[in-house]
């Protein structure tokens, strides 16, 4: 609704300087439609359900039988991970498991720029997140050591550049920023 991103509940502290969460935005057109708690919760859990196909069709990708896929799913749907993640009422980690799981899903079918995107989304919903980008670059170009990808060692090493300088970026200069507006 473009308020300040000052929080009242949290003591005057601007939430963009405690945890850098800039990947909500992508979610306010559904709070546009309906502002509420119900909303928020409605699109974490949506968030975390989209992991379910994106597992299915990676273990499809890699020929698994469709009812070994689908039980790979549930599982994955339903695993401790997601349901503890989900369980603090709202919590800022979880809207962006969604894009991670369809990134890792472009990754592994050779979608590289759809998983760069992809990648690039999920990186925004926490200060912290790139951090997971570096262990998919350094797979991408073991991968692309592996099988003479030049492609794919070109992306892995952009998304570990990326991570770096978004890291730096976020900790040394938005989130001292946003700190520095909340007070």
């Amino acid at each position: 609704h473009g308020l300040s991103t000052v929080s009242a509940p949290l003591g005057g502290v601007d939430f963009l300087g405690d945890h850098f969460i800039a990947g909500i935005y992508l979610h306010a057109p559904f709070v546009w439609i309906h502002s509420g708690s119900a909303t928020v919760l409605l699109v974490q859990a949506v968030n975390l359900a989209c992991t379910a196909p994106a597992v299915y069709l990676i273990a499809r990708h890699y020929k698994a039988p469709p009812l070994f896929s689908l039980a790979l799913a549930l599982a994955g749907g339903l695993s401790f991970g997601l349901q503890s993640a989900a369980f603090f009422d709202s919590h800022e980690i979880c809207f962006g498991f969604g894009f991670l799981a369809w990134g890792i899903w472009a990754f592994e079918t050779k979608r590289l720029g759809w998983a760069t995107l992809l990648f690039f989304a999920f990186s925004f919903f926490i200060e912290s997140l790139g951090a997971y980008l570096v262990g998919l670059g350094l797979l991408a170009v073991y991968r692309a050591y592996q099988n003479k990808e030049r492609r794919s060692a070109l992306y892995g090493g952009l998304w570990m550049v990326f991570v770096v300088v978004w890291f730096v970026l976020v900790n040394r200069v938005f989130m001292p920023h946003f700190r520095a507006q909340g007070k």
